[in-house]
């Protein structure tokens, strides 16, 4: 399993010793999986600025889908397949990885703006059609990562959900739908770790300093002011080396 880069800088507290291992093998490393054409998921945001763990719990730590729950890092691809259905796809460098389409179950209603003569020609924006939600495997068939993306008509979608499945909820965060304070205030929703003034991004960093191994949580959401979130990351990550 590939991890995150956006967790390399982890690794330098306590993976060091694998490269060693790594460097000393005579074996080939096995050769990349063939294209596949199913919608991959998109890479991790540019620019992000040095994580601050302010959270012991990552605020979408669970998946929600309808009634069934994912808890990332705990549960099991074999569960996911046998609720959900679907084929286990591969990235070029031997990620595994799932993939499923929902419809985005609220859509906010457009702002009115001021009537302005028609352009001749003018294209509209592209149409949101539903969102594809990606999960990472990790190296004991766990769910470690989930992701999920509004497609437009410009994208293609991935198999759909089960319609009882088909409710997608990331904790209390869901596409297309822009929380109001006093919802945010009422679900307990955490001020972001990180949240940089030029970026749509904001990010939630957690780690629980009593877990053995050291567990740690990431969440990532992408906002349009009038759409709402567009874009989410969740990853739960544990390093077994890494000392607090």
């Amino acid at each position: 399993m590939r991890h995150p880069k956006l967790f390399s800088f982890i690794a330098a507290l306590g993976l060091g010793a694998c490269a060693c291992a790594f460097a000393q093998t005579t074996s080939p490393l096995p050769g990349p999986f063939p294209a596949d054409p199913t919608p991959k998921p998109f890479d991790y945001p540019e620019g992000l600025s040095t994580p601050q763990f302010t959270l012991e719990q990552n605020p979408a730590s669970v998946i929600q889908f309808g009634d069934f729950p994912i808890v990332l890092g705990v549960t099991p691809l074999s569960v996911v397949t046998k609720a959900f259905g679907g084929s286990l796809h591969h990235l070029p460098d031997r990620t595994d990885y799932l993939c499923y389409s929902a419809p985005i179950q609220e859509t906010p209603k457009p702002k009115k703006k001021a009537k302005k003569k028609p352009v001749e020609d003018e294209v509209p924006p592209p149409e949101v059609i539903g969102q594809n939600i990606w999960f990472i495997i990790g190296e004991r068939g766990e769910v470690t990562e989930a992701k999920a993306e509004a497609v437009t008509t410009e994208g293609e979608l991935c198999p759909a959900l089960p319609e009882a499945f088909s409710n997608v909820a990331f904790g209390p965060f869901r596409l297309g739908v822009n929380l109001k304070p006093r919802e945010i205030k009422k679900l307990e929703i955490p001020e972001p770790s990180v949240a940089e003034e030029d970026s749509p991004w904001r990010y939630w960093f957690a780690t629980n300093k009593e877990s053995q191994p050291i567990h740690y949580g990431f969440f990532a959401v992408e906002s349009d002011p009038e759409f709402g979130p567009k874009k989410m990351i969740s990853t739960e990550l544990e390093f077994k080396g890494a000392s607090h």
